[in-house]
Protein backbone atom coordinates (compact mmCIF):
# COMPACT_ATOMS: atom_id res chain seq x y z
CA UNK A 1 0.00 0.00 0.00
CA UNK A 2 0.93 3.38 -0.96
CA UNK A 3 1.24 4.56 2.55
CA UNK A 4 3.44 1.91 3.67
CA UNK A 5 6.13 2.44 1.07
CA UNK A 6 5.82 6.10 2.13
CA UNK A 7 6.62 5.36 5.82
CA UNK A 8 9.73 2.93 5.15
CA UNK A 9 11.05 5.97 3.02
CA UNK A 10 10.51 8.51 5.10
CA UNK A 11 12.54 6.62 7.84
CA UNK A 12 15.05 5.41 5.90
CA UNK A 13 15.89 8.95 4.50
CA UNK A 14 16.22 10.39 7.89
CA UNK A 15 18.15 7.38 9.11
CA UNK A 16 20.63 8.08 5.92
CA UNK A 17 20.48 11.64 6.95
CA UNK A 18 21.95 10.54 10.27
CA UNK A 19 24.67 8.65 8.52
CA UNK A 20 26.04 11.17 6.26
CA UNK A 21 25.94 13.91 8.87
CA UNK A 22 28.54 13.06 10.48
CA UNK A 23 31.06 12.94 7.74
CA UNK A 24 31.95 16.45 6.86
CA UNK A 25 30.38 19.36 5.91
CA UNK A 26 29.73 19.04 2.23
CA UNK A 27 27.69 15.99 3.42
CA UNK A 28 25.84 18.16 5.95
CA UNK A 29 24.30 19.75 3.38
CA UNK A 30 22.68 16.06 1.75
CA UNK A 31 22.14 15.31 5.43
CA UNK A 32 19.85 18.58 5.64
CA UNK A 33 18.23 17.82 2.48
CA UNK A 34 17.32 14.48 3.43
CA UNK A 35 16.05 15.24 6.27
CA UNK A 36 13.64 17.52 4.45
CA UNK A 37 12.75 15.03 1.95
CA UNK A 38 12.09 12.51 5.12
CA UNK A 39 9.20 14.82 6.54
CA UNK A 40 7.46 15.03 2.71
CA UNK A 41 7.01 11.34 3.02
CA UNK A 42 5.94 11.96 6.49
CA UNK A 43 3.30 14.11 5.06
CA UNK A 44 2.42 12.40 2.23
CA UNK A 45 1.84 8.90 4.64
CA UNK A 46 -0.08 11.01 6.75
CA UNK A 47 -2.61 12.03 3.92
CA UNK A 48 -2.59 8.76 2.59
CA UNK A 49 -3.28 7.16 6.05
CA UNK A 50 -6.14 9.67 6.62
CA UNK A 51 -7.87 9.30 3.58
CA UNK A 52 -7.20 5.25 3.07
CA UNK A 53 -9.56 2.45 3.94
CA UNK A 54 -9.31 0.94 7.97
CA UNK A 55 -6.55 -1.46 7.87
CA UNK A 56 -5.87 -4.13 10.23
CA UNK A 57 -4.87 -3.47 13.37
CA UNK A 58 -1.06 -5.25 12.84
CA UNK A 59 -0.78 -2.89 9.72
CA UNK A 60 -1.96 0.02 11.68
CA UNK A 61 0.50 -0.06 14.86
CA UNK A 62 3.28 -1.31 12.04
CA UNK A 63 2.37 2.09 9.89
CA UNK A 64 1.98 4.05 13.39
CA UNK A 65 5.62 2.60 14.57
CA UNK A 66 7.69 3.56 11.46
CA UNK A 67 6.17 6.90 11.41
CA UNK A 68 6.90 8.22 14.33
CA UNK A 69 10.04 6.65 14.37
CA UNK A 70 10.97 8.43 11.32
CA UNK A 71 9.53 11.76 12.52
CA UNK A 72 11.33 11.82 16.05
CA UNK A 73 14.47 10.83 14.29
CA UNK A 74 13.79 13.86 11.68
CA UNK A 75 12.75 16.05 14.43
CA UNK A 76 16.06 15.52 17.03
CA UNK A 77 18.60 15.05 14.26
CA UNK A 78 17.53 17.88 11.83
CA UNK A 79 18.49 20.81 14.00
CA UNK A 80 21.42 18.65 15.49
CA UNK A 81 22.77 18.83 11.82
CA UNK A 82 22.35 21.84 10.92
CA UNK A 83 24.29 22.99 14.01
CA UNK A 84 26.81 20.90 13.56
CA UNK A 85 27.12 22.79 10.08
CA UNK A 86 27.65 25.47 11.14
CA UNK A 87 30.06 25.04 14.18
CA UNK A 88 32.25 22.68 11.22
CA UNK A 89 32.01 25.54 8.52
CA UNK A 90 33.59 27.68 11.33
CA UNK A 91 36.07 25.39 12.38
CA UNK A 92 37.06 24.74 9.30
CA UNK A 93 37.43 28.75 7.69
CA UNK A 94 39.92 28.63 10.88
CA UNK A 95 42.06 26.25 9.51
CA UNK A 96 45.13 26.99 8.43
CA UNK A 97 46.93 23.67 8.15
CA UNK A 98 45.80 20.28 7.13
CA UNK A 99 46.78 16.80 5.07
CA UNK A 100 45.41 16.06 1.84
CA UNK A 101 44.27 12.55 1.76
CA UNK A 102 45.29 10.65 -1.66
CA UNK A 103 43.62 7.72 -3.40
CA UNK A 104 45.32 4.64 -2.69
CA UNK A 105 46.00 3.32 -5.83
CA UNK A 106 48.16 -0.68 -5.19
CA UNK A 107 48.53 -0.90 -8.83
CA UNK A 108 50.33 2.13 -9.25
CA UNK A 109 54.20 3.32 -7.90
CA UNK A 110 54.56 5.76 -10.73
CA UNK A 111 55.13 9.42 -9.97
CA UNK A 112 52.74 11.58 -12.25
CA UNK A 113 52.40 15.21 -12.08
CA UNK A 114 49.72 16.89 -14.30
CA UNK A 115 49.48 20.47 -14.84
CA UNK A 116 45.35 21.00 -13.57
CA UNK A 117 43.43 18.74 -16.03
CA UNK A 118 45.20 19.87 -18.77
CA UNK A 119 46.43 16.50 -19.64
CA UNK A 120 49.95 17.27 -19.96
CA UNK A 121 51.71 14.45 -17.77
CA UNK A 122 54.81 14.33 -16.22
CA UNK A 123 56.59 10.84 -15.29
CA UNK A 124 59.19 11.13 -13.00
CA UNK A 125 61.85 8.40 -13.29
CA UNK A 126 64.53 10.16 -11.13
CA UNK A 127 65.80 8.82 -7.74
CA UNK A 128 63.41 8.03 -4.82
CA UNK A 129 62.94 11.63 -3.11
CA UNK A 130 64.60 13.61 -5.30
CA UNK A 131 63.24 16.68 -6.80
CA UNK A 132 60.91 16.73 -9.32
CA UNK A 133 62.05 20.16 -10.42
CA UNK A 134 63.94 22.85 -8.73
CA UNK A 135 63.31 25.84 -9.39
CA UNK A 136 65.27 28.06 -6.68
CA UNK A 137 67.52 26.68 -4.18
CA UNK A 138 64.92 26.79 -1.65
CA UNK A 139 61.64 25.58 -3.66
CA UNK A 140 61.15 22.80 -5.65
CA UNK A 141 58.68 20.61 -6.28
CA UNK A 142 58.65 16.87 -5.49
CA UNK A 143 56.43 13.55 -6.44
CA UNK A 144 56.77 10.89 -4.23
CA UNK A 145 54.99 7.50 -4.47
CA UNK A 146 54.20 5.90 -1.00
CA UNK A 147 53.03 2.33 -1.13
CA UNK A 148 50.36 3.77 -3.89
CA UNK A 149 49.86 7.02 -2.53
CA UNK A 150 50.78 10.20 -4.18
CA UNK A 151 53.02 12.51 -2.17
CA UNK A 152 53.46 16.23 -2.87
CA UNK A 153 56.32 18.80 -1.74
CA UNK A 154 56.82 22.42 -2.27
CA UNK A 155 57.44 25.69 -1.01
CA UNK A 156 55.41 28.67 -2.87
CA UNK A 157 56.53 32.35 -2.15
CA UNK A 158 54.28 35.53 -3.78
CA UNK A 159 55.76 38.34 -6.32
CA UNK A 160 56.79 39.96 -2.92
CA UNK A 161 58.85 37.28 -2.26
CA UNK A 162 57.10 35.54 0.92
CA UNK A 163 56.25 32.63 1.68
CA UNK A 164 52.40 31.86 1.27
CA UNK A 165 52.27 28.08 1.31
CA UNK A 166 53.69 24.92 2.26
CA UNK A 167 53.57 21.19 1.56
CA UNK A 168 55.44 18.26 2.88
CA UNK A 169 54.49 15.18 1.88
CA UNK A 170 50.56 16.09 1.82
CA UNK A 171 50.81 17.83 4.95
CA UNK A 172 49.90 21.69 4.36
CA UNK A 173 50.38 25.13 6.17
CA UNK A 174 49.14 28.41 4.88
CA UNK A 175 50.54 31.84 5.73
CA UNK A 176 47.47 33.56 8.06
CA UNK A 177 46.16 37.25 6.47
CA UNK A 178 47.09 39.68 5.27
CA UNK A 179 50.03 37.56 4.10
CA UNK A 180 47.66 35.50 2.20
CA UNK A 181 44.08 36.39 1.03
CA UNK A 182 42.45 33.09 1.58
CA UNK A 183 42.83 29.34 0.52
CA UNK A 184 39.72 26.73 0.37
CA UNK A 185 40.22 22.71 1.07
CA UNK A 186 38.67 19.50 0.89
CA UNK A 187 39.83 15.80 2.16
CA UNK A 188 41.39 15.70 -1.66
CA UNK A 189 42.57 19.30 -2.46
CA UNK A 190 43.97 22.43 -1.88
CA UNK A 191 43.86 25.66 -3.18
CA UNK A 192 46.33 29.04 -2.32
CA UNK A 193 45.75 32.56 -3.42
CA UNK A 194 48.18 35.27 -2.11
CA UNK A 195 47.56 38.98 -0.64
CA UNK A 196 46.97 40.12 -4.41
CA UNK A 197 44.19 37.82 -4.73
CA UNK A 198 46.19 35.65 -7.28
CA UNK A 199 45.83 31.66 -6.88
CA UNK A 200 49.26 30.51 -6.42
CA UNK A 201 48.65 27.26 -5.85
CA UNK A 202 46.32 24.27 -6.90
CA UNK A 203 47.27 20.74 -6.09
CA UNK A 204 44.64 17.63 -6.06
CA UNK A 205 45.12 14.03 -5.72
CA UNK A 206 43.29 12.58 -8.64
CA UNK A 207 43.68 9.04 -8.76
CA UNK A 208 47.38 7.63 -9.76
CA UNK A 209 48.95 11.41 -10.24
CA UNK A 210 48.60 14.84 -8.41
CA UNK A 211 47.11 18.07 -10.44
CA UNK A 212 48.76 20.67 -9.72
CA UNK A 213 49.27 24.35 -11.12
CA UNK A 214 51.22 26.94 -9.36
CA UNK A 215 53.30 30.33 -9.65
CA UNK A 216 56.85 29.58 -8.11
CA UNK A 217 58.37 32.68 -7.20
CA UNK A 218 62.21 33.49 -5.86
CA UNK A 219 62.83 35.35 -2.77
CA UNK A 220 63.20 38.29 -4.26
CA UNK A 221 59.69 37.97 -6.25
CA UNK A 222 61.58 38.93 -9.56
CA UNK A 223 61.85 35.44 -11.05
CA UNK A 224 59.81 32.56 -11.55
CA UNK A 225 57.94 29.94 -13.06
CA UNK A 226 54.49 29.43 -13.64
CA UNK A 227 52.67 25.78 -14.68
CA UNK A 228 49.56 26.82 -15.68
CA UNK A 229 46.22 25.20 -17.96
CA UNK A 230 46.55 26.60 -21.42
CA UNK A 231 43.77 28.93 -21.31
CA UNK A 232 42.95 28.62 -24.80
CA UNK A 233 40.68 25.67 -26.06
CA UNK A 234 42.26 25.94 -29.39
CA UNK A 235 45.43 25.10 -28.50
CA UNK A 236 44.67 22.94 -25.26
CA UNK A 237 47.60 21.43 -23.18
CA UNK A 238 50.15 22.75 -20.00
CA UNK A 239 52.10 25.73 -20.27
CA UNK A 240 55.34 26.57 -18.35
CA UNK A 241 56.03 30.69 -17.99
CA UNK A 242 59.22 31.76 -17.36
CA UNK A 243 58.92 34.91 -15.12
CA UNK A 244 61.80 37.64 -15.43
CA UNK A 245 61.73 41.09 -14.36
CA UNK A 246 60.68 42.44 -17.61
CA UNK A 247 57.96 40.14 -18.31
CA UNK A 248 56.82 39.43 -14.51
CA UNK A 249 53.34 38.22 -16.27
CA UNK A 250 51.11 39.52 -13.99
CA UNK A 251 47.41 38.85 -16.01
CA UNK A 252 48.55 34.76 -16.25
CA UNK A 253 46.34 33.29 -14.11
CA UNK A 254 45.15 29.95 -12.87
CA UNK A 255 41.61 29.69 -12.88
CA UNK A 256 40.15 28.99 -9.46
CA UNK A 257 38.87 25.50 -8.54
CA UNK A 258 37.17 26.43 -5.59
CA UNK A 259 34.24 28.92 -4.51
CA UNK A 260 34.83 31.99 -2.42
CA UNK A 261 35.23 33.43 0.00
CA UNK A 262 35.31 30.13 1.43
CA UNK A 263 33.96 30.86 5.01
CA UNK A 264 31.01 30.94 3.34
CA UNK A 265 31.72 27.90 0.57
CA UNK A 266 34.32 25.66 2.27
CA UNK A 267 35.43 22.83 0.36
CA UNK A 268 33.24 23.72 -2.30
CA UNK A 269 33.96 23.59 -6.04
CA UNK A 270 34.31 26.19 -8.30
CA UNK A 271 32.35 23.50 -11.49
Amino acid sequence: MPEFIFAIVGLILALAGIAVGVSGIQDIRLAAGLFDLALLCGVVFSVLWWGAPTTGDLTRRLLIGLFAVGIVTLLAWNPVARRYAGDEAKRKAEVFSGRIESIFSPSNSRRLFEIGDSGTIFDFRGPAGASMFTFFDDSNLTIENSNGQVLVSTRIRDRSGRIVAELTRNEWAIARPPQSWDRNYSRDGLEVRDAFGDVVLQVRAVGDRAQIQGKWYDPTGQHGVIFVKSPNPARPGGLMVLITPHRPYHDVKIVPMFKYPSAQHMGELAH
